[in-house]
C-alpha cells in the first residue's frame, strides 16, 4: 500500500464543517441564548443526508437530460422521473434534525444509489 500525503478532501470538508458548527454554538453559548437542540453528529447526519437527497435529484435531472435528447422522448418516463425528482425535494425540504430514522434511510438507501450511479459513471476515469 502507498502511502501519499495528499489531504483527503470528504475528511477536510468534515474537519471544516466540524469547525463552523462548534463556533456557532459557542456564539450561542457566549451569547446567553439556550442550548442548541442537536449534537454535531446530529447536525452532520443531516446534512450528509440533504446533501445525498441533492445528489439523487442531480441524478434525476441527468436522467430527465438523457431522455429529453431522444429522437422521440417517453413521455411517461419524463413524468415519472419529474415525479421522482419532485417527491425528493419534498423529502429534502421537510427532514429536521431529529428525523433520525429517516436520516439513517436516507443515508443508507440512497447513498447506496449515488455511490453505484459514481461507480457506474466514473470507469475508467481513475
Amino acid at each position: 500500500m502507498q502511502h501519499t500525503n495528499q489531504a483527503d478532501p470528504v475528511a477536510d470538508s468534515k474537519r471544516e464543517f466540524s469547525r463552523a458548527v462548534d463556533d456557532i454554538k459557542a456564539g450561542i453559548l457566549a451569547a446567553g441564548e439556550p442550548r442548541p437542540e442537536w449534537t454535531q453528529d446530529e447536525a452532520i447526519a443531516f446534512e450528509c443526508a440533504r446533501e445525498v437527497i441533492t445528489d439523487m435529484m442531480a441524478i434525476c435531472t441527468g436522467r430527465i437530460a438523457d431522455e429529453m435528447e431522444k429522437e422521440a422522448p417517453d413521455a411517461d418516463r419524463l413524468a415519472a422521473l419529474r415525479a421522482d425528482r419532485s417527491k425528493l425535494a419534498q423529502e429534502r425540504a421537510a427532514l429536521h434534525v431529529g428525523d433520525h430514522a429517516d436520516i439513517a434511510r436516507i443515508r443508507t438507501d440512497y447513498g447506496a444509489t449515488v455511490r453505484a450511479w459514481r461507480a457506474e459513471h466514473t470507469k475508467g476515469e481513475n
